[in-house]
C-alpha cells in the first residue's frame, strides 16, 4: 500500500508487519484504514509519516477475532467506521463509532431515541468537517427486528431521524446523497430541506441516462457516480454501465426551496454530444436538520 508523493509512492507501515489498507484519506494527508491479524484491525496514519498507530475495537472473540473498518475521516481527523461489537461475548453486532482525533478510542455512537423501539446496531459511512455523522441504525422491538433507518448523529450530541432510505455520503454543506425511500432509486437531501429528491426524477428523460449508484459529493454539490447510458433511445445501439458527474445549476430567477430543488436538475453527461453542459455552481439555503438528543449507547 503507498501514498504518493511527487510521483513515488511511500509505504505505510502496519503493525507487525500483517497485511493492510489505506481506506480514506482527509486534506492534510492523515489516512485510516486497517491490518489483517485474526479479523480486520483499524489504524492511523498521520500526515508525513508512515508509522501506524492501532486503534481501538469493541473487544475480541474467540481466538482474539476482531472486525473493524474505518471508512471516512475529516479535516480535524476524526474518523468514523463500523466495528463488531465483542464485549457481550461470540455474538457480535454491529456499532457505529468514532475515533476521534488523537485519541485511540472507539467509542460507540447513541442508539435513535423517541420511537418506543431499541437500536440493536449501526454502521456510520461517513464525516464531514462539522462532525455530522452519517449512517444507519437497526431498531428492534424485543427481539424482533422492526426496521433500519438512516440517521445523523450530530456534533451536539443529537440523532437525526432521517425516515427511510440509506445514506453514502455528506458533504460539508450537508448535503446528503444514497438511495432514497419506496423505490425512488439514487437521491440527494439538500440541505435544510424536508426531505430526499429522486436523481432521476431531475434529469432530462430524452438524455439517454438511468442513474443506478451515487458515490460522492463536493461542497459545490457537484454528484458522481455510475448508471446505465443509452445513446439512441428506443435505436439498436444497447444501453452500456458508465459514470456520470451531475452538476448543479440553477433554475434562471429560481428563488427558495424550488431554487434548491433545480440545483439538481441538469446532468453533465459524457459522452452525449450537445448534451448536459451546464456551468455555474450557486447553492440554496443550508439550515441544518433538527435532531433528537441521545440518552447512552445501543
Amino acid at each position: 500500500m503507498g501514498r504518493s508523493r511527487g510521483g513515488a509512492a511511500t509505504r505505510l507501515d502496519v503493525p507487525r508487519g500483517m497485511r493492510g489498507e489505506a481506506r480514506a484519506i482527509n486534506d492534510r494527508g492523515d489516512a485510516v484504514g486497517f491490518f489483517v491479524d485474526r479479523g480486520t484491525r483499524p489504524v492511523r496514519w498521520a500526515a508525513g509519516g508512515t508509522a501506524a498507530t492501532e486503534l481501538g475495537v469493541l473487544g475480541v472473540g474467540s481466538g482474539g477475532l476482531s472486525e473493524a473498518m474505518p471508512v471516512a475521516i475529516n479535516s480535524r481527523g476524526d474518523a468514523v467506521g463500523t466495528v463488531k461489537d465483542y464485549r457481550t461475548g461470540n455474538r457480535a453486532v454491529d456499532r457505529a463509532v468514532i475515533w476521534s482525533a488523537g485519541g485511540t478510542a472507539a467509542v460507540v455512537l447513541p442508539g435513535l431515541p423517541g420511537l418506543g423501539l431499541e437500536t440493536r446496531s449501526s454502521s456510520a459511512s461517513d464525516i464531514n468537517d462539522a462532525g455530522m455523522i452519517a449512517g444507519a441504525v437497526a431498531l428492534y422491538s424485543g427481539d424482533q427486528y422492526v426496521q433500519s433507518r438512516p440517521v445523523l448523529w450530530n456534533a451536539d450530541g443529537t440523532v437525526t431521524d432521517l425516515g427511510h432510505g440509506l445514506i453514502n455520503r455528506i458533504n460539508n454543506v450537508g448535503d446528503l446523497i444514497g438511495i432514497g425511500p419506496s423505490g425512488m432509486g439514487v437521491a440527494v437531501w439538500p440541505a435544510g430541506e424536508p426531505g430526499w429528491v429522486g436523481l432521476n426524477s431531475l434529469i432530462d428523460p430524452q438524455g439517454g441516462w438511468t442513474l443506478k449508484e451515487v458515490v460522492d459529493i463536493n461542497d459545490g454539490g457537484v454528484i458522481v457516480g455510475t448508471g446505465d447510458f443509452d445513446p439512441d433511445g428506443a435505436g439498436p445501439i444497447r444501453s452500456r454501465r458508465a459514470s456520470f458527474r451531475l452538476t448543479p445549476v440553477p433554475e434562471p430567477g429560481g428563488v427558495g426551496a424550488a431554487a434548491v430543488m433545480a440545483l439538481w436538475g441538469r446532468l453533465l453527461a459524457r459522452g452525449r454530444r450537445g448534451r448536459g453542459q451546464p456551468g455555474g455552481s450557486s447553492r440554496g439555503p443550508c439550515a441544518g436538520r433538527k435532531g433528537r438528543r441521545a440518552s447512552g449507547a445501543p
